[in-house]
């Protein structure tokens, strides 16, 4: 971890990317597997490619042989 000028040990990056990853699926919890019960505005409305790269900054393992709905739910594991 890096070491903060005001001696407090943290990841400035780090914590940015988490916050990026919330604000990117502010409806992430809401989303099921079930694709009739997303919302029209949330994580249900994003392209494969976008869920793609969201997973890998989640850090989402076997993100490429995933399914959309596969995808949104292993990218709400990782933000609860």
């Amino acid at each position: 971890m890096k070491k903060e000028q005001n001696g407090h040990s943290a990841s400035k990056s780090q914590d940015q990317k988490k916050e990026k990853i919330k604000q990117n699926n502010s409806s992430a919890k809401r989303a099921t597997s079930n694709s009739s019960k997303k919302s029209a505005t949330g994580i249900g409305e994003k392209t494969k490619a976008d869920l793609l790269e969201i997973a890998k900054r989640a850090g989402v393992a076997g993100r490429h042989a995933m399914t959309k709905d596969e995808l949104i739910n292993a990218i709400n594991k990782k933000i609860d």
